[in-house]
């Protein structure tokens, strides 16, 4: 068998045809030096995009390699995980048309809301851990980019619960108070319409059982569990045009507020650069396992 090999499409559960990991071996895993740990990544596309898949990590590892990064001996192997995804009916080449509430949209898995989203990466990892021990005999470290960062962070204390946390995690361009990003964006139709897919609503108006879920999914209500972990890392670039830095602030403010450290990244470019170039998440990769 050759390596570095890639193995796509390995299914983690049956609830749809999405509920799939990627993964990337350098070598064989029996080689992998004692100290090497395993990546996690959660890709973005604002819950909903059906474009943006785990295979969004290929470009990342591509620029590991291209540029012999000095994380590559220190990986034991990396995992993408894809999820399902919210509707995304005005999407211009591939809108989501099955009714909802029926056996082909559960298996196209194009038709959920928080918190489906969260609980999918939960059995990923847990399908991870079966299959390849991360977790147990290696450790592993946590990272997602956009709603992927939302969702790394949103899983913590059930991880914790399950004596299962990461030894590290990072979020990229990550959205973690969600009231304030929907104060910030809610006036804006596409904006309102992801929120309402992603949390439920019309996208039309916002009640108070709307802002209660918001609240509830919002990372920065985890912000204790962070002081656990041996490193916490918040990538963004400052000319992101869909999520603005002040996220990176008000989490950071919680972590601090918990007694957890936080260590800030600038990236470049905009928002989807990072992982299309792949250049912005292999920073944080090796942000994250520098030292560990």
């Amino acid at each position: 068998m050759a390596y570095p090999l890639y193995i796509n499409d390995i299914p983690y559960a049956t609830h749809s045809r999405l509920n799939t990991l990627d993964i990337w071996l350098p070598r064989p895993l029996e080689e992998s030096p004692e100290d090497a740990v395993w990546v996690v990544y959660i890709h973005g596309g604002a819950w909903r995009d059906p474009l943006i898949a785990a295979s969004s990590i290929q470009p990342t590892i591509a620029y590991l390699l291209r540029n012999n990064s000095p994380s590559l001996p220190h990986i034991a192997g990396i995992a993408s995980l894809h999820y399902r995804l919210s509707p995304y009916p005005t999407h211009p080449t591939h809108p989501t048309r099955l009714p909802p509430d029926t056996t082909a949209a559960a298996l196209e898995g194009r038709a959920v809301a928080h918190p489906a989203h969260r609980d999918d990466v939960l059995e990923a990892l847990a399908a991870l851990r079966r299959l390849y021990a991360v977790g147990s005999q290696r450790p592993f470290v946590l990272l997602g980019h956009s709603c992927g960062a939302t969702l790394a962070l949103q899983v913590l204390p059930h991880l914790e619960e399950a004596g299962a946390l990461p030894r590290a995690v990072a979020g990229i361009s990550g959205i973690y108070d969600v009231p304030r990003f929907a104060a910030n964006h809610g006036d804006v139709p596409v904006y309102a319409e992801i929120l309402a897919g992603a949390f439920g609503g019309d996208g039309g108006s916002v009640d108070d059982a709307m802002r209660a879920a918001w609240a509830e999914a919002s990372p920065v209500r985890v912000a204790p569990v962070l002081k656990r972990l041996q490193r916490v890392v918040l990538a963004q670039s400052r000319v992101d045009g869909l999520v603005e830095w002040e996220q990176v602030e008000l989490m950071r403010r919680a972590a601090e507020e918990a007694a957890a450290g936080v260590r800030t990244v600038d990236i470049k470019g905009q928002h989807d650069e990072c992982w299309e170039t792949g250049e912005g998440v292999a920073l944080v990769v090796e942000k994250l396992l520098e030292g560990l």
